[in-house]
């Protein structure tokens, strides 16, 4: 990921699939033993408010790199965060899970945030501010030398990131949200998905939806021009760039 957004999207939602589609039905144990249901879903604009909020709560507070750079005392890096989520939100694609109740709203309890990349696609410079800056290199050389165009055999590809909910910690909801990648390309004419993952947690769970490791870079190797440490990460030894191809 380089400190670009785009400036003129290539890509835009088709009008012939439904809004807000329910893409995937589960249930989940909790650690008391109850039995809950679960539905991801795509997000309807009227809760890009509460996504923005839930992002910063469980991405920008736990998330490894954000962590480390203690991005939420970044003003500047926050504004542009907010900002490129917004971008993202609007493509209308992201999806979420929730209980599966009778509730207007029900309590969100993961968020995979996904927006489809073009090649070619014309891009903007930003000033990413100093923490988000400092994660955005490491994504970039993760990045490196690997062609998710080539790979996939296509100009376009999704690109995403997730947060769960710290109570919901443990109930696959991350492979259960990666899971429905492959429905949506396909209702969407995408063939293939790269990220990189950044905890152990997700890592894991990407292996486990069938995504395959295509570059890492081990955090105690990753060090400034004095020899420092960067990221001095403990629980997580790599960064993860990973691909999944879908099948047809």
């Amino acid at each position: 990921m380089e400190d670009f957004v785009k400036s003129k999207p290539l890509w835009k939602r088709p009008s012939t699939v439904p809004f807000p589609n329910v893409w995937h039905r589960f249930q989940v144990q909790k650690k008391d033993g109850l039995i809950y249901k679960v539905k991801i879903q795509e997000i309807n604009p009227d809760r890009f408010a509460e996504i923005q909020e839930f992002m910063e709560t469980y991405f920008d507070k736990d998330e490894p790199l954000s962590n480390a750079t203690k991005v939420l005392d970044d003003e500047i890096s926050m504004i542009k965060k907010r900002a490129h989520r917004c971008n993202i939100l609007n493509e209308n694609i992201s999806i979420m899970a929730t209980f599966d109740i009778d509730d207007m709203k029900p309590e969100i309890l993961g968020v995979l945030l996904l927006q489809v990349y073009v090649k070619n696609e014309p891009k903007l410079k930003i000033q990413p501010g100093v923490a988000w800056k400092k994660a955005l290199d490491i994504l970039s050389k993760v990045e490196e030398n690997v062609d998710i165009y080539q790979e996939i055999a296509s100009d376009r590809y999704f690109d995403f990131m997730i947060a769960i909910g710290s109570k919901y910690r443990g109930l696959n909801l991350c492979f259960h949200l990666l899971e429905c990648l492959p429905k949506i390309g396909k209702s969407f004419g995408i063939s293939g998905a790269m990220s990189v993952f950044t905890n152990f947690r997700s890592q894991k769970a990407a292996k486990k939806a069938g995504f395959i490791l295509y570059n890492e870079i081990q955090y105690k190797d990753y060090k400034d021009e004095n020899g420092k440490v960067i990221f001095p990460i403990t629980e997580t030894k790599s960064i993860q760039c990973m691909i999944k191809k879908f099948t047809p």
